[in-house]
């Protein structure tokens, strides 16, 4: 045990003054000289332990909210390098016969990296331990603050909106508007020009539709049926009906489960994950994609009243959370991680609803803003294909009126 807790030589005065001075220009410094160099010690403690017959497969995470996502995703490169430069066979996690999980936590003296895992029917735990930061190098978790912008509001029901022309800073160009019987071009040049959406059969109450927008072309999906034309000759769009999944946004498009006839939630698994668990198949009411270290994963608000994340590879769930509301949106930006979740509170319509900023640490929902305060409750939340500003559609309480937002995350200083 000697052996095992003598702590590591100090990082030196140049090292803290090359971080400190990087932070201020760039951000923090990438993984610490001291958590890669006690990174390293620890799988080659590892791989002295383990029957190298074995093929291992290595998690990593972490407690203390130091590091980045990408930061982590560097030290487990390390660590798999190095088990394999000790002849010990690392795979993606499928076949192995050893999962090692490795967390980066703390003490009042010192920082440890701990490695669990089962093997010959015992539980053995290895410990690297290192020095505390001397240096606050952290200010990557500083919060960030949700902007709403206000695009069209008017007194019918919206289901979606879109940009067409994401150029214009103001105000996003021509809104194209998807109502429960219409969609129609918010340009009073041309007359709000607009294509009418058939059905047989009266809309369910919650009804659900979605609008998807490629330069100048469009899909507007709702229920059955699915438009599509050119914001140009909105009239000559055609509506058709479809059966298939709905698309969902991200990093890049998911195709997963179907709406629930005469219901507003969907039921289905991803198309492309070929693990997917079961819990993949529960009802949810909202789905959006997002990157998880380098691969992708996506997050679902369950008819429970439970938010789990999944990753997409295997289909696994890596965290949920009971305290959101039922819509959600990913979003891309600068800030933090780069990935955030915008999540509605959780109240019902006849409340006045709120919108938070959170991310995934790799072990936890983190809470980046503070709560957005709306005037009215939100009726739909679509995340954009690019990662670009989410689409939120709010019923003022107040007037009735059902109002357009995009909603920009931005870095606060």
């Amino acid at each position: 045990m000697a052996g095992i807790w003598a702590r590591t030589p100090r990082i030196s005065v140049a090292t803290i003054l090359i971080c400190f001075l990087s932070t201020l220009v760039a951000g923090p410094c990438r993984a610490d000289e001291a958590a890669t160099k006690a990174a390293r010690e620890l799988a080659r403690k590892i791989a002295g332990q383990i029957d190298h017959k074995k093929t291992v497969f290595v998690e990593l995470g972490e407690v203390t909210s130091e590091l980045r996502p990408a930061d982590l995703a560097e030290i487990k490169k390390v660590i798999v390098s190095e088990l394999r430069a000790h002849d010990l066979s690392v795979s993606d996690g499928a076949q192995a016969e050893v999962r090692i999980r490795v967390t980066l936590s703390s003490n009042n003296l010192e920082r440890l990296w701990i490695a669990e895992y089962d093997s010959e029917g015992a539980h053995a735990v290895v410990i690297s331990p290192f020095e505390q930061s001397s240096l606050d190098l952290k200010p990557w978790l500083a919060r960030v603050h949700l902007d709403r912008e206000l695009v069209f509001a008017g007194n019918s029901p919206i289901l979606d909106f879109a940009c067409t022309d994401t150029s214009v800073a103001k105000n996003c160009g021509p809104v194209l508007v998807l109502y429960s019987d219409v969609v129609v071009l918010m340009a009073a040049d041309q007359n709000f020009p607009r294509i009418s959406i058939p059905h047989e059969n009266s809309w369910p109450r919650d009804l659900r539709g979605r609008l998807k927008i490629s330069r100048s072309d469009f899909q507007a999906r709702i229920e059955g049926v699915e438009c599509t034309g050119n914001v140009a000759r909105v009239q000559a769009s055609k509506c058709t009906p479809v059966s298939g999944p709905w698309i969902f946004a991200g990093p890049e498009e998911i195709s997963f489960g179907s709406l629930t006839p005469s219901r507003n939630w969907f039921q289905g698994s991803a198309v492309g994950a070929p693990n997917a668990s079961r819990a993949n198949r529960d009802p949810f009411f909202s789905l959006a994609g997002l990157e998880l270290t380098g691969d992708m994963g996506w997050i679902v608000t369950g008819t429970n009243g439970e938010a789990s994340l999944f990753d997409r590879k295997s289909g696994n769930v890596l965290g949920t959370i009971s305290t959101w509301g039922s819509e959600l949106a990913t979003v891309k930006s600068d800030c933090s991680s780069g990935w955030q979740i915008l999540a509605t509170s959780k109240k019902d319509h006849t409340e006045l609803d709120s919108i938070t900023v959170y991310e995934w640490t790799g072990t936890e929902f983190r809470t980046l803003s503070d709560p957005l305060d709306l005037n009215g409750t939100v009726v739909a939340m679509w995340s954009a294909e690019d990662g670009g500003p989410t689409r939120a559609v709010v019923r003022n309480l107040k007037t009735g009126n059902y109002e357009a937002y995009l909603l920009k995350v931005g870095c606060s200083q």
